[in-house]
């Protein structure tokens, strides 16, 4: 009995260990806001220490979100990583769906995932700098730009 207890337990550390934040994970936690160029929609960046995000177009006059959050439209939060200056979202899997992508890809069944990692430019207290891989770069604050 105490050894599968202390097995749970080392197992549970483990998976805690592996799941931790980088300390580019962690400059990037909080709120960030952007002004979309076409259009000029603020658009409201939520990144959360589980790794998750949510992502949505705010009223600039009331702070109400019009395209709805991911909560209010019970839709599932993205899932982010930054790993060698990259952050990547994966659209949320469930755990059918994450063993499908380990598969080989022309196996029966397999799953291929398409990420669009975007190169981290800067990160700081205030301002949060991505670059697509068609160079465009997208500029992000901790308050909403003017």
């Amino acid at each position: 009995m105490l050894v599968g207890l202390v097995a749970l337990a080392a197992f549970g550390l483990y998976v805690g260990w592996l799941n931790r934040l980088t300390e580019e994970e962690r400059q990037i936690l909080g709120t960030w806001y952007r002004r979309v160029p076409q259009g000029g929609a603020l658009v409201r960046l939520d990144f959360f220490p589980g790794r998750t995000c949510s992502v949505y177009t705010i009223d600039e006059r009331t702070g109400v979100a019009l395209s709805g959050t991911p909560e209010s439209l019970q839709l599932p939060r993205l899932e982010w990583r930054v790993r060698d200056g990259k952050i990547t979202e994966i659209p949320p899997l469930g755990f059918v769906d994450r063993v499908r992508t380990l598969l080989p890809a022309d196996f029966p069944g397999a799953l291929s995932v398409v990420t669009l990692p975007l190169v981290v430019e800067r990160v700081t207290a205030n301002e949060f700098v991505i670059r697509d891989k068609y160079d465009n770069i997208c500029r992000m604050t901790r308050t909403p730009p003017d």
